[in-house]
């Protein structure tokens, strides 16, 4: 063999000893990271859709913003029907987490509402329909690692105003709530 088939062969083993040594540093996969590492991924926000909620007539989104390592603050937006009368609902609640980190385990949440018929005008004084509503549910909620946030639960609210004269309203007294939302946590 000559020198210059020798140089060459030796030269194609180092590239391949090289290259091997090369795929033994690839990048970790989730299977190779540790428990905490994934046990300890906070989320700092969420949305959330009910679709439980359809079946009460309640269509709308949630968003859920971590405001303390147990609490999360929720804001909503619906669009309900009561009968005929459809109506659009804005809603506030402060999720506790007592077991757990915010969006992880048993959760209880305080909740108030507001809403309002869309067939209702809008003058100085016209805010004879309205409702207010104040109530609780509690539940359990599941947030994976890679984001998916899933959260069983139900409650009650007492809704409050309503009718004072003709026209479109929506329904007062107590109300059963469901919630059954699946959304994205980041």
């Amino acid at each position: 063999m000559s020198k210059a088939a020798t140089g060459s062969a030796t030269l194609l083993i180092a590239l391949v000893h090289v290259a091997s040594v090369a795929r033994a540093d690839d990048v970790a996969t989730f299977a190779d990271r540790a428990d905490e590492e994934v046990r300890d991924a906070d989320r700092t926000w969420g949305f959330l859709l009910n679709p439980l909620a359809a079946a009460m007539d309640v269509y709308g989104g949630e968003a859920d913003f971590v405001v303390a390592r147990f609490a999360a603050f929720a804001v909503e937006g619906a669009l309900c029907r009561s009968g005929d009368n459809p109506g659009l609902a804005i809603g506030m609640g402060l999720l506790v987490y007592p077991l757990g980190s915010a969006l992880h385990q048993l959760y209880v949440e305080p909740r108030v509402a507001y809403a309002r018929p869309l067939r209702e005008p809008i003058p100085a004084f016209a805010w004879t329909r309205d409702v207010v509503g104040v109530g609780a549910t509690a539940g359990w909620q599941w947030t994976w690692d890679y984001g998916f946030s899933l959260r069983v639960g139900g409650g009650a609210m007492e809704y409050l105003g309503g009718p004072r004269t003709q026209g479109p309203s929506l329904a007062v007294g107590p109300q059963l709530v469901v919630d059954g939302s699946v959304g994205w946590a980041f």
